[in-house]
């Protein structure tokens, strides 16, 4: 673990030299060699399994992703410069990649072929722009292929859980940070984002919202939620106790890190996610009466840490998002169409698009401006609703997304994947 966090640091230095304001051209190409030679003398040594771990460790600092990610085309090097031209090189065996399963590529495959489409059909990007927009889903498709016929063995399962807890803890470092206002030193590394931009979101005291490493809070949420679903049940089973003990802490800075995204969804996300591991592990008779014990306690050790600093991660602005953003009672339909959970125009403004093409063909996944047009029809993201003119970050439903990027067989391939 220490190695992977090492050459991340060195990678993560390197890449200031590649995204503004450090960029120069000159430091730019020195960057680039740098990274290049970086991930080839990784790979090459260490197997692709390594590598992807230091992946996820590089992939959650936002460098460059209005340009399609510095990590993406990284990890795009990693795969074609490596495994694809040199794939008889003794420490790639280690990784002992299984047979290839045909239903995985086929649908990996058809997202390909449906995205192809998409750019060369109806995407109006330029080409210099469809080729940056294209890079990061080849990087994605590689590497989840990859993956997927990678072995999954303890000591990885481990690497990989004791990565993730880590950075969830640099995650609430950083979210707290931003909610103190100390966070002002210009990096990626630690959440920097423009001053203004900060005021502007945190004016009200019922309304901020933190974003801590992505820049993004209802993503910083997401994924603070699949963090704490995917420790759960490492923390319901037995285990040696320091294990236990980083999945507790895991556990514990999750629920810090959703409350500083103050994103509602991801408070029923988490609940609903506990209940269904229950019942998962209940029906594969995995769960033991010291399991229900641990739940009990979990659930307790939680409450109390929410009871005691809720209100300075943001517990009550939570909370006020459930019992003040809708006069409407909370039901189904307003669910479905958004009314009931401030989502109206949003959704209104996704359905408007899927009733105006058939959308057998998509636009193709690319960069964020360009998927934003795609969406909401302009790359500033302005729709007319209700109330007026309104500025949207996407459609807040990421299967209208998926269709309208993708269309609907590759949508339909791309659920297949899942």
């Amino acid at each position: 673990m220490l190695e992977v966090f090492s050459v991340s640091a060195l990678c993560l230095a390197a890449g200031h030299f590649a995204i503004p304001p450090f960029r120069s051209q000159l430091l730019l190409v020195g960057s680039a060699v740098f990274l290049l030679a970086t991930v080839v003398w990784y790979v090459l040594k260490r197997g692709f399994w390594q590598s992807a771990m230091l992946l996820l460790v590089l992939s959650h600092f936002c460098y460059g992703n209005g340009s399609g990610g510095l990590w993406n085309f990284w990890a795009l090097a990693a795969i074609m410069g490596t495994l694809l031209w040199l794939p008889r090189v003794r420490a790639l065996h280690r990784d002992r990649l299984l047979k290839g399963d045909g239903l995985t590529f086929l649908f990996v495959l058809v997202l390909l072929i449906s995205n192809v489409l998409g750019w060369v059909l109806k995407n109006p990007a330029p080409l210099w722009i469809l080729i940056q927009g294209a890079s990061p889903l080849l990087a994605y498709l590689l590497v989840f292929w990859k993956l997927s016929r990678t072995p999954v063995t303890p000591a990885r399962v481990h690497l990989f859980l004791a990565l993730t807890a880590v950075m969830a803890v640099w995650m609430l470092a950083v979210g707290v940070t931003q909610r103190a206002g100390l966070n002002s030193i210009n990096s990626p590394i630690f959440g920097y984002y423009d001053p203004t931009i900060a005021t502007s979101r945190h004016a009200d005291e019922y309304s901020r919202a933190d974003t801590s490493l992505f820049d993004h809070s209802e993503l910083y949420g997401e994924y603070a939620a699949l963090v704490l679903i995917l420790f759960l049940p490492f923390l319901m089973t037995r285990a040696q106790q320091s294990f236990r003990a980083v999945t507790f802490l895991a556990v514990l800075v999750s629920a810090g890190n959703i409350l500083l995204s103050s994103s509602r969804s991801c408070v029923v996300i988490s609940f609903l996610g506990l209940l269904l591991t229950v019942i998962a592990m209940r029906h594969a008779r995995l769960l033991r009466a010291e399991s229900y014990m641990r739940i009990l306690l979990s659930i307790v050790a939680v409450a109390v840490f929410v009871a005691w600093t809720g209100d300075y991660f943001g517990f009550n602005v939570v909370t006020n998002k459930f019992t003040g953003t809708s006069s409407q009672s909370l039901t189904l339909e307003g669910v479905l169409t958004g009314s009931s959970i401030n989502r109206e125009v949003v959704f209104q403004t996704g359905f408007n698009r899927l009733r105006k093409e058939s959308w057998w063909v998509g636009y193709g996944s690319g960069l964020p401006d360009y998927n934003l047009a795609a969406w909401t029809g302009s790359t500033s993201g302005l729709v007319l609703g209700s109330r007026g003119w309104t500025q949207l970050a996407d459609l807040h439903s990421q299967y209208m997304q998926a269709v309208i990027l993708n269309g609907w067989i590759g949508t339909a391939a791309y659920c297949g994947l899942l």
